[in-house]
């Protein structure tokens, strides 16, 4: 789990505003994480919320700190509906010394039936 030390509002206007600006100015938010030694995986699961459609600005700050080159990428994000497109393809830009194997997408995933969803992803995992 990657966290930035500042904690982003979980709700109403502020949740918004603070992760459109995020996006819209690139910004690279401090992290709690130390660096991570990603030499031993060759597979790397990578999910976000998709805002504004991109993906969350922590990321940008995670890549910056943990070099990601020649790995398999699988990409998953959680959404509000839209924007899946943009995402993967900005994320995809990120991650150009890599291989994206796989992208799969989750519409309002704590509204939605957990038990379609489990199924969703242990399919999703299987051909991964």
């Amino acid at each position: 789990k990657i966290q930035p030390i500042k904690e982003v509002p979980k709700s109403g206007f502020m949740k918004y505003f603070w992760g459109g600006k995020s996006v819209v100015f690139n910004e690279k938010p401090a992290l709690l994480n130390e660096p991570i030694d990603l030499t031993s995986y060759d597979k790397i699961y990578i999910g976000s919320p998709v805002w504004n459609a991109s993906y969350a600005p922590p990321l940008t700050t995670f890549f910056t700190i943990n070099k990601v080159v020649n790995k398999e990428i699988y990409l998953f994000a959680c959404h509000g509906g839209g924007g899946t497109k943009v995402f993967n393809k900005k994320l995809s830009n990120l991650l150009l010394n890599n291989t994206i194997v796989s992208t799969i997408d989750f519409i309002d995933p704590l509204k939605s039936n957990k038990d379609e969803i489990a199924i969703k992803v242990k399919d999703w995992l299987a051909r991964g």
